[in-house]
């Protein structure tokens, strides 16, 4: 499930962000914006924070603007890394950015929002891995936890081009955790 969200999602964010900086930003079309606009947006949406989302919240279960999936791992996971306030902030920089037609803007703001992402799915899998490693855990615990840091590092697969994580460590970290625990 880790590795279908990561990989899913990542795709999809990382399609629209890589969409919004070719896409028409004169036309505007209704409900929709520019066609650049509209691909900002459709990323946004599938880091899945709500619009006035509060990285200071802890979100109840049942509120059902709460972040889900990456959205909530920023707060999970990556909070000692500050990923889910510099992903929304960037955001908001970015769409204020489109609309006044400051691309370099746009364009920094894609490159901070890719590498969040990317740092939230890794700081998600090294968790579960410490987790696993943790004194006293019962083995089911540790299988669980093991199997959370293997989807996340398959998510990783999606990264983006100019990751830091190579292919070959990636490729290490993968074969690494092929293990038949």
């Amino acid at each position: 499930a880790k590795g279908l969200m990561g990989l899913f999602q990542m795709n999809k964010v990382f399609e629209h962000l890589d969409k919004s900086a070719t896409a028409d930003n004169n036309t505007v079309t209704t409900g929709k914006g520019t066609a650049m606009q509209h691909e900002w947006d459709l990323a946004f949406g599938y880091v899945s924070v709500p619009k006035d989302y509060d990285t200071s919240k802890a979100y109840p279960s049942s509120d059902p603007t709460r972040p889900l999936a990456i959205g909530g791992y920023f707060r999970e996971r990556a909070r000692p890394i500050k990923a889910g306030g510099t992903v929304f902030s960037a955001f908001l920089k970015g769409r204020a950015a489109i609309g006044a037609k400051d691309y370099k803007a746009r364009d920094e703001a894609i490159a901070t929002i890719k590498e969040y992402v990317e740092k939230t799915i890794a700081a998600s899998a090294y968790a579960y891995l410490a987790l696993a490693q943790s004194q006293g855990r019962e083995r089911i615990a540790q299988l669980h936890d093991l199997s959370e840091a293997y989807g996340f590092t398959v998510a990783l697969k999606n990264r983006p081009a100019n990751s830091k994580l190579t292919s070959a460590n990636y490729n290490t970290l993968v074969s690494n955790l092929t293990t038949n625990f």
